[in-house]
């Protein structure tokens, strides 16, 4: 007679049989040793089985079978409540002792995650299906919106009273879009977007700049970051109703990183679109063309600013062949001027290039009171060019 496993006990005391029963028929097949010892641990399992339903029951976790499939030694543990809300993929693979009592578990999921995620990997990207209500955009106007340095999380630091918060960063970005917009004639067919620039006051959740510089800052960076993301996706999803836009990522000294989270962000919102296209490379200098206009976008921190006119040339040999006007719009310093305030021997114009350093709409912080860095002109500006003719007109929003 073979032995009696404790799933085959557990069915004889179902059925009815008392412990001294069973007790002999474990003696005789010489799994125990006497009546009253099996009895004993009989009488375990019976209270078991018979106190609290599935609750208190036992289940089998582990199992050892010989190659002919012979059961050799069997694991079993205590069901509990906690065991009722396992889901089915999970299986204990370890039992261990609890210092205090009891048991602790370690489960193994059966699923293999592996595969799932590779099949998920090679499934086909799909583009956000936009569907746009508006005809396609005609016109041989583009406008350029160069808001840049707008610091949203900045803490406003001086003599005046100036709010810079969440809420009125934002209130003042879009507003300046749509005074730009307005200002501008019906036939723009395209918006150009430089989009960075430190448009963030902090990189990362380090409330600090690319190179570490601590920052005074407004919010914690994971609501900054999530705020900024949904203002600009938002705007450039509004605005492609009525235009194609062109957005350039330009990162700046105190948010490099998130600037180009951000511009990944935006390649997928707007992969395969008709009407946006984003130009999230790794170049600190950007380059766009309209007609025969090419723009060049950098933030003009890691720059000799007198430089610039000769990179054209050098960075885009091409394009520059192709454009007969060409403008340079950088930012940082959070003011308007041209190249002849720094450049004694030249103009605002140098072999047909026209370097520009634009304003911002953000207030003075307590670095820059402390250090007398006062007193800029709070604005923002816009540029109109035409297809043919170059750059036609340009403009501010000031605060």
């Amino acid at each position: 007679m073979s032995n009696l496993n404790i799933g085959e006990i557990s069915e004889l005391i179902i059925q009815g049989q008392s412990n001294s029963q069973i007790a002999l028929k474990m003696v005789a097949n010489g799994q125990e040793k006497n009546v009253d010892t099996a009895s004993k641990g009989l009488g375990v399992l019976r209270r078991l089985l018979e106190n609290g339903n599935s609750n208190e029951a036992m289940m089998l976790v582990k199992q050892v079978q010989t190659g002919e499939g012979k059961v050799l030694t069997e694991t079993y543990a205590r069901r509990s409540v906690q065991d009722e809300a396992i889901p089915e993929h999970l299986k204990i693979d370890r039992l261990t002792t609890a210092p205090g009592g009891g048991q602790w578990r370690k489960y193994k999921s059966t699923i293999d995650s592996g595969a799932i995620l590779k099949e998920e990997l090679l499934k086909n990207v799909q583009p956000l299906n936009i569907v746009y209500t508006t005809p396609e955009p005609t016109g041989d106007l583009a406008l350029e919106i160069m808001l840049t340095d707008h610091h949203f999380g900045k803490i406003p630091f001086s003599y005046k009273d100036e709010d810079w918060t969440l809420a009125n960063a934002k209130r003042e970005y879009l507003d300046a879009v749509e005074y730009h917009i307005s200002q501008a004639p019906e036939n723009v067919s395209t918006l150009i977007l430089p989009i960075g620039n430190d448009l963030l006051h902090i990189n990362s959740n380090t409330g600090s700049t690319k190179k570490g510089t601590a920052m005074e800052y407004s919010t914690n960076y994971h609501r900054l970051y999530s705020f900024v993301r949904e203002v600009v996706a938002g705007s450039v999803l509004s605005l492609s109703e009525r235009f194609k836009i062109k957005v350039v990522i330009v990162p700046g000294n105190h948010d490099e990183d998130a600037c180009y989270r951000l511009g990944d962000y935006l390649e997928g919102v707007f992969y395969g679109s008709d009407r946006v296209k984003v130009d999230n490379t790794g170049h600190d200098r950007k380059y766009i063309e309209w007609g025969n206009t090419l723009l060049m976008f950098t933030h003009g921190e890691k720059v000799n600013i007198q430089k610039l006119h000769d990179s054209f040339s050098t960075d885009v040999p091409n394009k520059n062949g192709r454009a007969k006007y060409r403008y340079a719009h950088i930012g940082h310093l959070h003011k308007n001027m041209k190249s002849e305030t720094w450049r004694k021997n030249i103009k605002d114009e140098y072999l047909g290039t026209e370097v520009e350093i634009c304003p911002s709409l953000s207030p003075t912080d307590n670095w820059h009171h402390d250090n007398l860095y006062v007193g800029n002109q709070r604005r923002t500006k816009a540029f109109l060019y035409s297809y043919t003719r170059g750059k036609v007109s340009e403009w501010y929003y000031s605060i």
